[in-house]
């Protein structure tokens, strides 16, 4: 399925109707990106529930924001007990929307984004559905219909691709100020030496097994995660410290997160071709104003398109600023 528009049982409507209602809603999405280069869409289509958003795109990048949801309705009961957490991920959001107008305003290319609108402490759409909805009918068709669009996305980014990568967009409050990258490998992984954290094993269990995998292993899975050429470097490079990276290749003591449910279910661990990276955002000098936020997102969107280049062979050019097309 492309798009997930309600929590209708799909299996009640006949395959046909479902296919071309699927290709008609993807045409109408297509040809407002293609005919629309010089205004963004500000909105994507909503869930029937009201609580998920799908804004589609045309290169192969795939970001997910779960935990900055700001509608939370009365009548359901906040999620509570045991090891739940309902903190919000601050600033995400905007995050996110910044991060697509970015890229439109450098490439002329759009990324999918797909928003959860709902608090936290209602639905946790980075959790098994047990825990993310704690039996609460709503919640669950909240956590169907935000992981059903990015179903739809990977399978629009496979069908015109046959790769891509997916983000899992979110923010720590720990005190070490780093971005903090998750490949589904813990800290004590990460603090192996190259030759084993090389090992099959790793490889296997990580977000970007198909990166390393459909290299034919001609890329050395240490090299990916925290090479010269790995994300952290570039972000490092950048000015925005990032851990694993060449510079920082362990988080040692400090505290990390290495990616959750939606890292392994929509990575390619679990299989595909999309591969998955959970980027952790830190507050200071990212996520501390909107000044900040649109300098990271720039900053993001240089990054991501060599990234892309050197990793999946898709280049994403950047449009030339009137300055840089001024004779000197």
């Amino acid at each position: 399925m492309f798009f997930k528009t309600g929590t209708v049982d799909r299996n009640h409507y006949p395959i046909h109707v479902v296919v071309i209602k699927n290709v008609l809603l993807f045409f109408v999405f297509s040809s407002a990106i293609v005919c629309g280069q010089s205004a963004l869409p500000e909105h994507g289509t909503m869930s029937k529930s009201g609580y998920v958003e799908y804004l589609p795109g045309n290169i192969p990048i795939i970001i997910s924001v779960p935990h900055d949801g700001e509608k939370g309705p009365d009548f359901i009961v906040d999620r509570a007990g045991g090891d739940i957490h309902t903190k919000a991920d601050r600033y995400t959001q905007e995050m996110g929307f910044a991060i697509r107008k970015a890229f439109f305003e450098m490439t002329g290319k759009i990324p999918f984004v797909i928003v959860n609108h709902m608090k936290r402490k209602k639905v946790d759409v980075n959790r098994e559905v047990d825990e993310a909805a704690m039996g609460n009918q709503v919640a669950e068709s909240v956590w169907d219909d935000y992981h059903s669009y990015i179903d739809s996305a990977k399978e629009q980014v496979y069908s015109e691709f046959k790769k891509g990568l997916y983000i899992d967009l979110h923010a720590h409050d720990h005190t070490a100020q780093f971005l903090e990258l998750g490949y589904l490998l813990d800290a004590e992984e990460l603090a192996l030496e190259d030759a084993d954290l090389n090992d099959e094993m790793f490889i296997e269990k990580s977000s970007i097994r198909n990166l390393i995998a459909s290299s034919g292993n001609t890329l050395k899975f240490a090299d990916v995660v925290r090479g010269k050429y790995s994300l952290g470097a570039m972000f490092d490079e950048s000015g925005y410290p990032a851990v694993p990276s060449k510079e920082h290749p362990a988080p040692g003591l400090q505290s990390f997160f290495r990616g959750g449910y939606s890292l392994n279910r929509h990575g390619s661990a679990s299989g595909g071709t999309i591969d998955g990276i959970q980027i952790e955002t830190n507050y200071d000098d990212v996520r501390s104003s909107s000044v900040n936020i649109n300098k990271f997102a720039h900053t993001f969107v240089k990054i991501m398109s060599q990234y892309m280049d050197r990793y999946y062979a898709f280049h994403i050019p950047q449009k030339v600023s009137s300055e840089e097309q001024s004779p000197k």
